[in-house]
Formats: C-alpha cells, structure tokens, sequence
C-alpha cells in the first residue's frame, strides 16, 4: 500500500502553492456564492484598495481603517454590495441580508510587497450576504456591476478594467465563473442536489452466466429408459411401471435445474481492452470526485472508484488540503487530466479469488490556484502503478503507488484555459 502523502503528491504541490502569498499591489476581490434550497449565500472578500476605487469611506488614515471606522465603514459596504451584486430567481430580485462582517489587519511583515498600494492593498474586508429563497430554485442570475482598473494590465490614459473571477458551489459542485464589464452575468441552471451524471461510465464486472443442468430429469429419464429397456420387459409390472412414471414425470422436473460456476467465482478475467476500458473512467472519476464542496459528497463519489484502506487514506488527506485551501482563501483547481500512457501489466486472481489486474499509466495535470484575483497555472507529469479489482460494488482502485512526479511548465493562467471545465482538490492520484 502506498503512504498517504504519495497518493497526494498533487494536493501538495497544489496546496503549497495556496499557501504562498502571491501579492496583488492594487483593487483585489475574491467572490464565492453557494446556492441552496433556502437560499443563495454570497462571501465577498476585498481589500481597502478595492472598496476605495469606487466608494469614499471617511478615516484619519488615508491607508488604514482603525477600529472606531470599522461600525461605518460595514454599513457602506453594505449598502455598495446592495447596488453591486444582484441574485434574481426568475422576475424575483433577491434582497441580501448582512449575514456577517469583519475586518483582518495587514501583516506588516508583508509590506515591502506591496510598493504602491501599500497597506490598501493589504487591509481585508469580509462581508456574508443571504438572500433567502421561498422554494429550491432551478436556476438562478447573478449580476457584479463593480470593476475597478485593472492595476497590471492598466496604462496612463487606456485604463483596462479588472476581471471578477469568482467561484459558484450548486448541487454540491464548485464552478468557475469570470464576470467582466462587458459581459457581468452569470446564469446558472441546474438543481441543488449531487447528480451521479457528474461521472464517467465504468464498465460493469461481466460474470459468468452459470450453468444449470437438469441433473434430476436426466436422472429420470434414464432411469425410466432402464427399467423399459426391450431386455427388461420380463421384469415384473411395477418395474416396468415405475420406468413409465419416470419418463412421465421427467418433464415436470426441467426446472429444478443446478448450477454450476466456474472456479474464479463466475467473474472471467478482463482482456488487456477490457482492463482499459475499466482503468480509464476510473482515474477520471477519482478527479470528478473533487469538484464536489460537500464533505460526505466527496467520500461517496470517491468510493464509486475507490476500495478499501486507500478510501479512508486518500479522504483524509484530500479534506486537510481542501480546509487548508480555504483557511489560505485559495482554491486549488484542476484544469485538464490527459492520460499519455497506459499499460496493463498483468491480469490475475486476488487472495479471494476475485479477478485483478495491474496498470501503470502516465498522465498531464493542468492545474491552477486561484487566489482572490489572480491566478497561476502549472503542468505536472506523473507515473503511478495501480491495482483494480472486482469488488462486490463494481471495479475500484484498491492499491496506488506514484512513481514518479515531474513539473512540466507554469506560469501565470492563460485567458483560454480559464475558461476550461475545472476540477478542484487533488492533482495527482
């Protein structure tokens, strides 16, 4: 069995990453919605640059609000939120409670960082908005108005304004969304349950139809066939009559055949296609898992590729790195999985008798770290020997060994790949 941190070796390539400050000198926000059956929940993180680039809160200090400010400057947070994001279901507008408010200090430690902005760009103001919902919605609009200039891509006299790149969790799956002020709506449709259709098909264990004989008729019918046999007719009458009941009574006892399996438990073993074709949904599944934000959704969609100790193993660690994720206000994404190799390299039978095999495949992660604003990208390689087997519940990964990690590229997200499908959590398994 692997460790625990070999199964994870993405994760912590990932959540390193998330823990790096990676320092915004300028307007910085991070928008996250969950939608809900009772309500739609929005948490609004922005830095005092942010807010100062389109509403005046009054201070002594220019760069820093200070306790006595705070009481103020949440009521006019609040009431550019109001203005700023707007949740409508069908032709009702939706109006936002403050559902909580806080201020977070700069760490001074970081200041050199930020040369321009200053302590601006690093004092952080939290606000949780609720919109209440009469019924569950089947689709919801969200509109953000609010688009400050873009610090980086800005020069003196052609402002270009900023990208809103926020993140939507719905039917327990987290979604991207980019909001420009071009196009600053987002429509989603859908329903706020899990769906298993979230996953790729894996095929089913094909077992052995088992035979069934009609050991008993066959029993009669031979019997009857004796005891009438021509060289038996000077038998007494009850013989012969019992030969006549038997063949009479063979018919009847065509149903109450026996079946008889073969000695792999009626499960034959998978052809090197068949291994495939079983391996592959498997390992793409296990990514799919992580797109889900509901703790128990994770484990149960791990469990429809994974068996076993390696279960629990690989939950466990993927949970710490989602919670530390969160703590750092990153989100860990997985952009594209491509699979560039894959050899079966052996089939047999377990110690229970039940048909496996071993598959070493080597495979490209795109993943990403969006942290508030921005975002940085990277490609790892990896090579990992697994081991299937024919479980009661279908075919899972019982056993994972990496074998090899090795970074490709990276740099800063390209416009193309944001808009690619994300999967978020792990990076290699």
């Amino acid at each position: 069995m692997g460790s625990p941190w070999s199964l994870l070796t993405g994760i912590c390539v990932l959540g390193l990453t998330a823990t790096n400050r990676h320092p915004l000198d300028g307007p910085d926000v991070d928008l996250r919605v969950w939608v809900e059956e009772d309500s739609v929940t929005a948490h609004v993180a922005f830095n005092l640059a942010f807010v100062d680039a389109l509403v005046e809160i009054p201070r002594e200090d220019e760069m820093l609000l200070r306790d006595p400010e705070f009481g103020l400057a949440e009521e006019i947070v609040f009431e550019l939120l109001t203005e700023t994001l707007l949740v409508s279901v069908g032709d009702q507008a939706l109006r936002p409670k403050n559902a909580g408010f806080e201020i977070v200090d700069p760490n001074f430690d970081f200041l050199a960082h930020f040369p321009r902005f200053g302590t601006q760009a690093m004092q952080k103001l939290r606000m949780t908005l609720e919109f209440a919902l009469e019924a569950p919605p089947s689709a919801v609009d969200i509109t953000w108005l609010a688009y400050p200039d873009d610090p980086i891509l800005s020069e003196p006299g052609s402002p270009v304004p900023m990208d809103i790149i926020g993140h939507l969790s719905a039917g327990g799956v987290r979604s991207r969304l980019t909001l420009t002020e071009s196009s600053p709506d987002w429509n989603w449709r859908g329903s706020t349950v899990a769906s298993a259709e979230h996953f790729e098909v894996v095929p089913s264990i094909e077992r052995e139809v088992p035979t069934r004989w009609p050991l008993l008729t066959l029993a009669l019918v031979v019997a009857g066939a004796t005891l009438l046999a021509p060289r038996n007719r000077k038998r007494p009458r009850p013989l012969l009559a019992a030969g006549m009941g038997c063949l009479i009574v063979a018919p009847f006892t065509w149903s109450l055949r026996s079946e008889f399996s073969s000695l792999s438990g009626g499960t034959p073993l998978p052809s090197d296609a068949v291994a495939r074709a079983v391996f592959k949904p498997l390992h793409a599944n296990v990514y799919r898992a992580f797109d889900f934000t509901n703790q128990s959704d994770i484990y149960d969609s791990l469990a429809l590729s994974v068996h076993g100790d390696l279960l629990d193993d690989l939950y466990t660690q993927i949970l710490e790195g989602l919670v530390m994720q969160e703590e750092e206000g990153a989100v860990s994404e997985v952009q594209d999985v491509r699979v560039t190799d894959l050899v079966i390299e052996s089939v047999g039978l377990d110690a229970t008798g039940s048909p496996t095999f071993n598959a070493r495949c080597l495979w490209e992660v795109d993943g990403a770290v969006f942290h508030s604003n921005h975002s940085h990208w990277r490609t790892n390689e990896y090579e990992a020997r697994y081991e299937v087997a024919a479980t009661p519940a279908g075919w899972r990964i019982v056993d994972h060994v990496v074998l090899a990690a090795r970074r490709l590229d990276a740099g800063p997200l390209a416009p193309e790949a944001a808009q690619r499908r994300p999967h978020a959590g792990s990076e290699a398994f």
